[in-house]
């Protein structure tokens, strides 16, 4: 990603759903919101569901290209709302959300508060010419507000061995060795 991210900045999981699981732990609680694209990979919904926090539906259209719109995501936000989730290339519409598109979101959620949930389990799978999805990792400030998801399982066509990884800044990453260290 052509940032500064150091072993401080990482968690290794048992694969990219504890590792959404511990980032949504890291932010948010029962009676809190958050923000997920629609059509939404169903284990999202589901821990969301789970653990009491709600579901802000931010639809995408066919006609967009399945990429979610910045302007109807910021009017879900709510004082409750805790954390935006994109989740790029997008499982299950593969939708692959542009650098802009995704440095409009982080703007967003500096902007608004808010935490920017980004799952690239499938990262690996970009256009042809494409090196990275995006440069936000080598923003100064990526630590404040996004939380990067990632599953190795994935890129090493090992979908039997759970292996996925976190990158979150000191606050979110405290939260977050707590969780772990209370989940296998």
């Amino acid at each position: 990603y052509g940032g500064d991210v150091g072993p401080q900045d990482v968690a290794i999981t048992a694969g990219c759903n504890l590792a959404f699981v511990a980032a949504v732990l890291a932010v948010a609680g029962p009676g809190d919101s958050v923000i997920l694209p629609a059509p939404w990979y169903f284990n999202h919904q589901m821990t969301l569901q789970m653990l009491g926090i709600a579901v802000e539906a931010l639809p995408c259209r066919a006609a967009d290209r399945f990429v979610p719109d910045i302007a109807a995501a910021e009017t879900l936000i709510g004082p409750r709302t805790r954390a935006l989730v994109l989740v790029t290339p997008n499982n299950p519409t593969g939708a692959i959300y542009a650098p802009d598109v995704l440095a409009a979101f982080a703007d967003l959620a500096r902007r608004r508060g808010i935490a920017l949930i980004l799952d690239e389990t499938y990262r690996d799978f970009l256009p042809d010419g494409a090196t990275r999805a995006h440069d936000l990792l080598a923003r100064r400030d990526w630590r404040d507000h996004i939380i990067q998801l990632y599953s190795f399982s994935k890129a090493y066509a090992v979908p039997g061995h759970r292996a996925g990884a976190i990158a979150a800044g000191p606050a979110a990453m405290a939260s977050i060795q707590k969780v772990l260290d209370s989940f296998q």
